[in-house]
């Protein structure tokens, strides 16, 4: 696939549940799963169809992780399904508690800096 954008880092192929609400509640809130991930952005399954620009809140359904994204770009895979990806602002958290089983030294690299509570 051709990306409309440069890519500066090298993301890392991951099934993380996540949930995907969206900021303008154009779009009912989604469970989806990652096909990889990075510390600044992901690659998504989707149902709903999301538009290029559309902000959004991510969430792990696996660990702490979450961000505030846009959609950069948005690919029909066919019947409900679609490729969405993202643009991750100010992520926290870890993308799961089982790190090591996801054996990806990317995720090992989102361990960031806690939001206080």
């Amino acid at each position: 696939m051709t990306y409309p954008f440069d890519r500066s880092e090298v993301r890392e192929q991951a099934v993380v549940a996540v949930m995907l609400a969206s900021v303008d509640g154009r779009l009912s809130t989604e469970c989806v799963f990652t096909e990889n991930v990075s510390g600044h952005g992901a690659r998504v399954i989707a149902k709903q169809r999301w538009r290029i620009d559309d902000a959004l809140v991510i969430k792990s359904l696996e660990g702490d992780f979450q961000a505030e994204g846009r959609v950069v770009y948005s690919e029909s895979l066919g019947k409900n399904t679609t490729a969405v990806g993202l643009k991750l602002f100010g992520p926290t958290g870890q993308w799961t508690r089982g790190i090591r089983a996801l054996n990806s030294r990317v995720l090992r690299s989102v361990h960031l800096k806690r939001r206080p509570a």
